[in-house]
């Protein structure tokens, strides 16, 4: 049998070599989408998503293309307000119903000619890392659910998804919306684990953030209490109540009396001991 120290080498080994596949296929993963990014031709929306996206850091304002959440367009538009790129705000229309950003794109296009291939090429690489995020999270999700193996399958099911792959070298919200409302997915997952303050504030960053890349997104604010609900009562089914009553007393204080457990129906204070940590995670759930 392996000593403890062995065991640990072990451990370490396979850890290193875990962590070096992941690099290995994020980084493919990289080259895949920027080589793409490259060579393919723009995209009818890329037209019109590229240059709103630079409208809502020049005026601050998110008249175009407000039929999204603006924050993968602001991401893509970084690097192109920094190359010199032309832009002409004549067919700016802040009428809504009108989506000026159409025109607006096809003006950038025809300023900047042959060049625009670059600006939306830049534009496309600044997005990348939404796709890497995503690829992680799969990989961190699936490793504490199912061990190093899963985790690293589900790594390779994202980095070589045709829908990804096709998706993640635009600059269009899908795949950024993707990674993040998995993100959001996993944190919340991880509060519904193990409930607390920090992972509560992590859970809604998230979640914020996943709402500025898509309305697709928007049923997240109904579905994760319904979730919790039906989380906390399947909870409750599989012995649940000793659960909570262990949570309560270490909620209590050290010096209050020892509550005897009770075969029949609760006690009042029973009852309170009980409900101390569901009114937290509502707080939490709350914020």
């Amino acid at each position: 049998m392996l000593e403890h120290g062995e065991t640990s080498v072990v451990v370490l080994k396979r850890n290193r070599r875990t962590c070096a596949l992941v690099v290995a296929i994020l980084s493919l993963h990289a080259a895949m989408l920027a080589w793409g990014g490259l060579r393919h031709s723009i995209t009818l929306d890329e037209v019109a998503h590229l240059p709103a996206g630079m409208s809502h850091w020049t005026f601050g304002r998110f008249d175009l293309f407000c039929v999204n959440p603006p924050l993968v367009r602001m991401a893509a538009a970084v690097p192109v307000l920094f190359s010199g790129a032309e832009i002409d705000w004549g067919r700016y229309d802040l009428r809504p119903w009108t989506r000026s950003e159409f025109a607006v794109g096809i003006r950038f296009v025809e300023l900047n000619g042959e060049a625009s291939f670059w600006y939306y090429t830049l534009g496309r690489w600044a997005c990348i890392p939404f796709s890497l995020l995503g690829g992680w999270v799969c990989f961190r999700w699936a490793r504490e659910l199912y061990g190093d193996a899963a985790g690293l399958t589900a790594l390779v099911l994202w980095c070589f998804c045709p829908n990804v792959l096709g998706h993640a070298q635009l600059v269009t919200p899908d795949a950024g919306a993707a990674a993040l409302g998995i993100s959001a997915a996993y944190l919340f997952w991880r509060w519904l684990k193990r409930p607390n303050w920090g992972r509560a504030f992590l859970s809604g960053a998230a979640l914020g953030a996943a709402q500025l890349t898509k309305f697709t997104w928007l049923p997240l604010f109904l579905l994760w209490p319904l979730m919790w609900l039906a989380w906390r009562w399947s909870q409750r089914r599989q012995g649940g109540r000793s659960r909570w009553l262990r949570i309560g007393r270490k909620m209590t204080s050290a010096f209050a009396p020892r509550i005897p457990p009770h075969p029949g129906p609760l006690p009042p204070r029973e009852r309170e001991v009980i409900l101390r940590p569901i009114l937290s995670e509502s707080a939490q759930l709350a914020l």
